[in-house]
Order: structure tokens, then sequence, then C-alpha cells
């Protein structure tokens, strides 16, 4: 659990910015109040309550600043924090220091139809996915972010509508799953880059962010402020909410980390909420999260912060 202030930091530790996470459970969760929640195996419908739990202030230490709008961010397994910016028509690599709290200059690196990058995965924890929401594209990328290919869906799919992705995500196979807001569709591809199926998520009243975790899909929904857990075909299993500015969900270390406004909602993954942690900067919101050896990362829509010890 991270504690209120900062703890020691894994000397030596090296990280590589670049400018550019995954979620079953066997009950399901929420916010301190009350959830309504489905069926969900091993469990019966019902309302979830949460014990109310005060909200800790985690104090921070600014590793990046001046993002321009930065969207959503991955870590590698070798050390690199992967983040987009979606304002930005580029990748953007720093090396970041994080013992001595400072990163260096950046590294700027074009790629083939990439404007205003957003959301990106990691598939098989090599090579990266990444919507290009300018383009309206999704782009492969190899392990050192060379352009591989990029991903279509077949016209006879969209029919006279169009394919507008905002945010993708992969399964322990390579398999990629990429999220449609407009369209409120979810297009199945292969670890190869073809297409298998689309999902419809009419009911869903703005699916905004996507995670895979444990086999099953986690849609962020904006507009009603709760997240959806859907199996791989779409068949609803619970919700999770009401969020107000509802971000995104996150799963790491079998921790779910629901994302709202500047304040972050722990649960574990049998629904006991473990408490709410607030950034100390008013005028931000919290965009994502990543956990590195224990510690926490927070990206807002300017900066990169380092938030401590998870302990």
């Amino acid at each position: 659990m991270i504690g209120p202030g900062l703890t020691a930091i894994c000397a030596g530790l090296r990280l590589r910015v670049v400018m550019v996470l995954h979620v079953w459970m066997a009950t399901l969760f929420l916010l301190a109040g009350s959830v309504r929640v489905a069926a969900f195996p091993g469990t019966s419908t019902g309302e979830v309550r949460s014990q109310v739990i005060d909200t800790v202030m985690l104090r921070t230490v600014p590793l990046v600043e001046g993002l321009e709008n930065a969207h959503s961010m991955v870590f590698r397994p070798d050390d690199e924090l992967i983040i987009t910016e979606s304002d930005a028509d580029r990748i953007a690599a720093f090396r970041v220091f994080v013992d001595e709290q400072e990163a260096a200059e950046p590294e700027d690196i074009f790629l083939p139809d990439l404007d205003r990058p957003q959301g990106l995965s990691l598939q098989a924890g090599i090579n990266t996915v990444i919507i290009s929401a300018g383009t309206a594209q999704v782009h492969l990328l190899d392990e050192s972010m060379g352009y591989l290919q990029s991903l279509a869906v077949p016209n006879w799919v969209t029919g006279n509508g169009s394919f507008e992705p905002s945010d993708v995500t992969t399964n322990s196979i390579g398999e990629i799953y990429i999220l449609d807001t407009n369209q409120k569709r979810i297009y199945h591809f292969n670890a190869n880059g073809s297409y298998l199926q689309h999902i419809m998520v009419d009911e869903i009243e703005r699916p905004t962010a996507l995670v895979y975790a444990e086999e099953s899909l986690f849609v962020s929904d904006s507009g009603s402020g709760r997240v959806y857990v859907l199996t791989e075909n779409g068949h609803e299993l619970a919700t999770i909410g009401t969020f107000p500015d509802l971000s995104r969900v996150r799963v790491i270390d079998r921790r779910i980390w629901v994302i709202s406004g500047r304040v972050i909602h722990e649960f574990n993954l049998y629904g006991e909420h473990l408490g709410n942690w607030a950034l100390e900067h008013p005028g931000e919101s919290i965009q994502d999260l990543a956990i590195i050896d224990d510690q926490l990362f927070l990206l807002t829509s300017g900066s990169l912060y380092f938030a401590g010890s998870r302990n």
C-alpha cells in the first residue's frame, strides 16, 4: 500500500521515458459507498459496500514537466516507460535518473503517419501497439520503437461507418483489442495483426478506455463514470462505479486501481477497498499510473511524477 510520504528508491534505478496497463476477479469492488454489480462467477448480483477510508495525500517529485497533454503510459520489462502525448506528432525519448530525480534532454523519434498518439499497449512485453488518433490508425512498433505495420479493419466490417480507434490493449498471447469510442465497438485482432471479430458495446454510454487482464475486458465509461467488466466475447460480468471524472482503470500486481480526477481508488481482487490516494496538486488530474519495482509513478496531462513506494 502506498504510504503518505516518499520512501527509499531502489538505488541506481534507470528509466527511459518514451513520449508516445492490463484486469478478472472472483468478486467485485468499489467506491466508498454502494455499487450495483452484475452477477459474477461465484457471486450474486447485489449491492457491494466498501468501508470508508480517508484519502491520503501523495507527496510527489516531478520527473518530467511540460508534456503536451500526456495521455497514457505503460512500463516495459527493460525499465522503460512509454508515454503518449495527444498533441504530438512524434515520440520523445527521455532518460530519467530516478535516484537523482532528474531527466536528460529528450530525443525526438518520428514515425510514419503518427499524429496525436493516444492509447498504447505492449504486445507480449516486446512490441508496442499505439493509437494514432489524428490519422485514425493503429501502429505496431518493434522493441526498438521501429515501425512494423498498421492494423486495418475490413471495409465490410465498418460498413458506412468509419474506424476511429481510441484505445488499445493486448492479452497474454499477443492478441490485440482496439476500442472505437464513437462506433461503440471493440475490434479483436490476432497476434499477427489480422482481424478476427468485433464486439458491440451499445449499452455503454461513452466507452473511452480499455484494459485486458485475467481473461476479461475492462471498459471505462466516462459518460456514466462506471467501469464495465466483460468477457472476451462481450458479455457483461459486472460493473464498477460510479466514479466522478473517471479516466481509466489499471490492474497491476493483483491490485485494481481506478483513476478518478486527482484521486486513485485501490481495491484487491476480492473487492476489498484498500484506500484512496490523492495527487497533491489540485489543478491537475491523473491520466495514468505505472508501478516499477514497487515504486508508483503518476502521469498527469502535463507532468510525470514519482509518488513513492506502495508499501
